[in-house]
């Protein structure tokens, strides 16, 4: 989550719908950085492992109840995708922190065998459970983001293809103009070789220097090599080439409120 005490405003990411490429344009506005995302997968005292970048709601009025409290006192917003790309999205995210694989390269048998796993353990949670495991963080119920107990929490949603107009508003509420370029795209590499020599340099940067400081240095760094072709953006298969019928129906049962809310904000997109 991000927040601006001193523009009274508030960003909740939700993972995988867009939430980096605004957390990267409202960074400098970001007074919780240190709290929520500068170690954003930590060890709570209480709970266990937790992914602080990526806390639903009810994690943050338990863990930060006048956090929670300004989200109706401030202007909040929040940006839901399509639940349909966002699982298959989400796979990939799987894969990347659980497995040395990448979706594009395992096999259908394979595949299935990792969206199993993954619909096993979303399965066990109760209908009001949010997901709070970061191995599957990035399946989390978008609902768990915006809503709590039933009840709209925060004010301003839009779908990710509003974007555009979210950002305007927010543009309004600070008086700067604010960039809003797709971030955290995937990306595949001409040479396996030079993946890994970048995670292994982006770590090292991690290490030493703060992200005010190492990001834009990396961002630039890949910028460049995707204009030579050494680095290109992945795009990414329709969901229907990657999973069947049976996993469509989870989909859309265990995100009825996802579909329910896409909907209702999507005139906010025209």
């Amino acid at each position: 989550m991000l927040i601006s005490d001193k523009h009274k405003f508030a960003f909740v990411h939700i993972p995988k719908s867009a939430g980096t490429t605004v957390r990267f344009a409202l960074a400098e506005l970001d007074e919780r950085s240190e709290r929520y995302f500068d170690q954003s997968r930590r060890e709570h005292g209480g709970l266990g492992m937790l992914d602080f970048a990526h806390l639903p709601l009810a994690l943050v009025k338990q863990l930060y109840p006048d956090d929670f409290a300004l989200l109706a006192d401030y202007r909040s917003f929040a940006l839901i995708r399509d639940p349909m790309a966002r699982f298959s999205s989400s796979l990939h995210e799987y894969l990347h922190w659980n497995t040395d694989e990448k979706l594009a390269e395992v096999s259908p048998q394979r595949r299935e065998e990792f969206v199993a796993q993954v619909i096993e353990k979303l399965s066990s949670l109760g209908d009001s459970e949010p997901v709070t495991d970061p191995a599957l963080i990035h399946f989390s119920r978008q609902s768990d983001y915006v809503e709590l107990d039933g009840k709209r929490i925060v004010t301003s949603v839009y779908p990710v293809k509003g974007i555009g107009k979210m950002m305007e508003e927010i543009s309004a509420i600070t008086g700067t103009a604010l960039d809003h370029s797709p971030r955290n795209q995937r990306m595949s590499y001409r040479f396996g070789a030079l993946q890994s020599v970048s995670e292994g340099v982006q770590k090292g940067l991690k290490m030493i220097l703060p992200r005010a400081v190492w990001k834009p240095i990396f961002l630039f760094a890949h910028s460049a090599l995707t204009r030579t072709g050494i680095i290109r953006i992945e795009k990414p298969k329709p969901f229907s080439d990657l999973f069947g019928k049976d996993v469509e129906s989870f989909v859309r049962k265990f995100y009825a409120r996802d579909f329910a809310l896409l909907e209702e904000v999507s005139p906010k997109a025209a």
